[in-house]
C-alpha cells in the first residue's frame, strides 16, 4: 500500500536508528555543527555520513520544523487554493465523489490530491494549462476521453482526462478506476 508524503516522512524518522545506528538526536546534533545552509547540511549528510538523499531530506526537515505535509488537512487546502476557480466546484464534486466509493481514502500530497483502496487509482492536480486533471491508474485507451498521462501524480497515473470531459463522464472514470484498485 502506498504512503502518503506524511507518512513516508514519519517512517523514515521512525526508522532511522534502524538504518543508521543513530537515533534522530544524533543527526539534529551534527547538523548544530554547522550553518542554515540547506545545501551545507545536504552535503555533509550525504557526503560525511553516508545518508541517503531522502532521510537526509527528512532529517533536515525534522531540524528546521519545515514538514508541511504532517498535516494533510492544511496540505490539500493548500493545494486547493492553487486550483483555478473556474474548477474548484469540480475539484470538490470530484473528491465527494470518491469519498462515496467504498474504501477510499484521501492522501493529499504537495502536488496533487490522491484517492486510494489498497493502491492508489486516482489523483486530482492543478494544471495552469489544463486547470484540473483527473489522472487515473487505467489504460488510455479505455476511454475516448483519456490521454496518456505524463507527470501526473505518482508513477502509478497513467492516463488523464480534463473537464472537457464533463462532470458525470469525469465520476464514471472514477468509479470505475476505484472499483479495479
Amino acid at each position: 500500500m502506498a504512503l502518503s508524503p506524511g507518512e513516508m516522512h514519519a517512517r523514515i524518522i521512525e526508522n532511522l536508528p534502524q538504518k543508521t545506528g543513530h537515533p534522530l538526536a544524533y543527526w539534529l546534533d551534527i547538523l548544530d555543527s554547522v550553518g542554515d545552509d540547506k545545501k551545507t547540511r545536504m552535503a555533509l549528510l550525504k557526503s560525511n555520513h553516508g545518508l541517503g538523499h531522502t532521510t537526509a531530506i527528512a532529517v533536515i526537515r525534522e531540524k528546521t520544523g519545515d514538514v508541511p505535509w504532517s498535516d494533510p488537512s492544511s496540505l490539500e487546502a493548500e493545494l486547493r487554493d492553487q486550483i483555478d476557480p473556474a474548477y474548484v466546484a469540480l475539484y470538490d464534486d470530484l473528491r465527494s465523489h470518491a469519498l462515496t466509493l467504498d474504501k477510499v481514502k484521501v492522501t493529499p500530497c504537495k502536488t496533487y490530491t490522491g484517492f486510494k483502496t489498497t493502491k492508489q487509482f486516482a489523483v486530482l492536480q492543478p494544471s495552469k494549462s489544463e486547470g484540473l486533471i483527473l489522472g487515473l491508474a487505467v489504460s488510455p485507451s479505455e476511454h475516448p476521453a483519456l490521454s496518456e498521462a505524463k507527470n501526473v501524480g505518482s508513477a502509478r497515473i497513467t492516463a488523464k482526462a480534463t473537464a472537457e470531459a464533463g462532470r458525470e463522464t469525469l465520476k464514471a472514470m472514477l468509479t470505475s478506476a476505484a472499483q479495479r484498485s
